[in-house]
């Protein structure tokens, strides 16, 4: 089972939370945290609480993907062609 995380919150618990929810990895659940889990919740018609308990977690794990959007994505790099040192 999975343990209940709100403000001040830490541990793989939360890594997990940042990566269901798209959001960049943090090491304290902090009010921005809070913010994405209180528009997840709502989006999935959960109680709006900003706690990731019992309830929210099993919507986040089977559930069909967050309602929050995915970060941008990062930019192309070039690479180089090392053909040429062949």
């Amino acid at each position: 089972m999975l343990k209940t995380l709100r403000l001040g919150s830490g541990g793989i618990e939360l890594a997990l939370l940042c990566r269901l929810l798209n959001a960049p990895l943090c090491q304290t659940f902090t009010p921005d945290v809070e913010s994405l889990v209180i528009a997840y919740q709502r989006a999935r018609g959960l109680s709006p609480d900003g706690v990731v308990g019992p309830v929210t977690w099993t919507a986040l794990i089977d559930g069909p993907g967050p309602a929050v959007p995915a970060p941008d994505p990062l930019p192309a790099i070039d690479v180089p062609d090392f053909k040429q040192y062949d």
